[in-house]
Order: C-alpha cells, then sequence, then structure tokens
C-alpha cells in the first residue's frame, strides 16, 4: 500500500531477538536505508491500516536493519508485525542522486514504445543483483523489462516511461 507523502524502504521480515525488535530487509541496498539510524519516526503498514512508531534504536547487520520501536516490547508482540511495509515521511527520506526513483514512484507508471503505443503499466520492481527489472502489466500479458538507461527513460511528471526496444512487447 502506498500512502502520500511517505516512502516505502523496507520490509518487516521477523521479529530480532526477545525484546520486539524488528529486523528489516531494505527494499534497495542497505546503504539505501541507513538514514534510518537518525530518522524519529516510521510507519508500518500493512492490511490497508498504517500505524506509526517512535524510533528508540536502529542496529545494521550485514544485509537488514534491527529497528526498536516504542509499544513493540517483545517477540510476540514484534511477530504480528512480520509482513508489514516500513515507510518514512518523504521529509526524512534523504535527496535521490540523479536518475533514481523510489519505488512507489514507478509502480502505476504508463509505459511506452518508441513510437509512443501505450504497451502498460508498471506492476512492481523485480530486484536484481544486476540491475532492477520492470515488471509491466499489458492488455494481453506481462512482460519483465531491464530498467536501464540504454532501454529506458523516466518522465515522472508524465508519470511515464519510454521503453527503447520494442521486441520486448511483440
Amino acid at each position: 500500500m502506498t500512502m502520500d507523502g511517505f516512502v516505502a524502504v523496507g520490509t518487516v521480515v521477523r521479529p530480532q531477538g526477545v525484546r520486539g525488535e524488528l529486523k528489516v530487509t531494505p527494499y534497495g541496498s542497505l546503504d539505501d536505508i541507513r538514514f534510518l539510524a537518525n530518522v524519529r519516526r516510521i510507519y508500518l503498514v500493512r492490511d490497508e491500516r498504517s500505524n506509526a512508531y517512535d524510533v528508540v534504536s536502529v542496529k545494521f547487520l550485514t544485509d537488514a536493519a534491527v529497528i526498536k520501536v516504542t509499544g513493540i516490547d517483545d517477540m510476540n508482540a514484534a511477530g504480528k508485525l512480520t509482513g508489514s511495509t516500513v515507510s518514512v515521511g518523504e521529509g526524512d527520506f534523504p535527496p535521490l542522486p540523479a536518475d533514481s526513483y523510489h519505488i512507489d514512484d514507478l509502480i502505476g507508471m504508463t509505459v511506452v514504445d518508441e513510437k509512443g503505443i501505450v504497451r502498460g503499466t508498471v506492476a512492481g520492481i523485480i530486484r536484481t543483483k544486476a540491475h532492477d527489472v520492470l515488471e509491466v502489466t499489458g492488455p494481453e500479458r506481462t512482460v519483465n523489462i531491464p530498467f536501464v538507461k540504454a532501454i529506458v527513460t523516466v518522465d515522472t511528471a508524465a508519470r511515464r516511461m519510454t521503453v527503447r526496444a520494442s521486441g520486448f512487447f511483440a
């Protein structure tokens, strides 16, 4: 669930320890969420509901963050939050480098080919070690397109992507 004014940064994958800490896997790399060490409030979204939590502490593991929030004090309470999307207010999110995008900004974008023919919408992003892959759902089928500059141009203002290799839609 995307909330206006918020940026989704990861998912609670399980409790961490017995004191109610949450293990959070980032949507990008661990470096993408290191700013959480300076965030005072996070929002956990699950089953169409969002709850705000004050951050007590943040630690970083090799591939995840461990976040302690107020009001979640044991493993059982933390376990109930497994599967929640972790979001932060847009104002807490550091500026993105040029040609970088929030996943929430890409989902739902219209995808067109080089001739301007609408081919579908971005339904999801698949994270891979090499590069992200766009999951584009069209009227007839879903195609996966490498999300690289050589193939895809993004116009955030128009909420539109142009794919330069029409063979994806053949």
